[in-house]
């Protein structure tokens, strides 16, 4: 598989050498032998330009608000748009769950009672065949301050909690094969050193030279 990753944040330089960098976190949870990365460091304005084509995109989480008004978000916001009117699949975890849905015509917004932060019960609310092995709950770590408060109008709900209850859906003619956007931290072990799993050999990571921004 070829993972076009929109890499939206950083890993702290201090980080780097016991947990790597973002992209050594998903090469680690998808297995460096099963998935080629491409990287492009969407922060940075790097976007792939409209000869690239992958599997999937995926979208990191960031520390950047997905209201924010920097250049490279409202760019990421173009090209989530140009995707979802092409044939591009795109997923999206935490900051890129919730890019998904404001890009598309739903609200994000800062949690009035501030972070969320723990291990939260995720209920499914719609199966679908790609959840193998299904189980009907999750306990996962959440670690936000905003969180979607409205779907796109074509949007299904895929999972909630409590606390948040537009965890994941999923929108587009892929459903219900495919997944479009998760809050969970898909990246973050158990454990009191809550932090990644350690990065795997690089061999499958290659990061894209700079380029223009440019549309799926």
């Amino acid at each position: 598989m070829r993972l076009g990753l929109l890499q939206a944040d950083w890993v702290n330089a201090e980080f780097i050498a016991k947990h790597g960098d973002l992209p050594d976190m998903f090469a680690a949870y998808l297995g460096a032998d099963a998935v080629r990365i491409d990287v492009f460091e969407a922060y940075k304005n790097q976007f792939p330009d409209r000869s690239y084509r992958c599997d999937v995109f995926a979208i990191t989480g960031s520390r950047f608000s997905a209201n924010g008004d920097e250049d490279w978000i409202a760019t990421l916001r173009d090209f989530i748009r140009s995707a979802d009117q092409g044939s591009a699949k795109v997923i999206g975890f935490c900051f890129g769950h919730q890019i998904i849905a404001q890009a598309l015509g739903g609200r994000v917004m800062r949690l009035p009672s501030g972070w969320n932060v723990g291990v939260r019960k995720l209920h499914i609310s719609k199966p679908a065949p790609w959840m193998e092995p299904f189980r009907p709950t999750l306990d996962l770590i959440f670690n936000h301050s905003e969180q979607v408060i409205e779907l796109p109008r074509s949007a299904q709900l895929l999972a909630s909690d409590r606390h948040c209850p537009a965890q994941m859906f999923s929108l587009g003619r892929t459903y219900p094969r495919d997944p479009g956007a998760s809050r969970i931290h898909h990246r973050l072990s158990g454990g009191p050193n809550v932090g990644c799993r350690r990065p795997q050999p690089r061999k499958a990571i290659r990061r894209s030279r700079s380029q223009p921004p440019g549309a799926v």
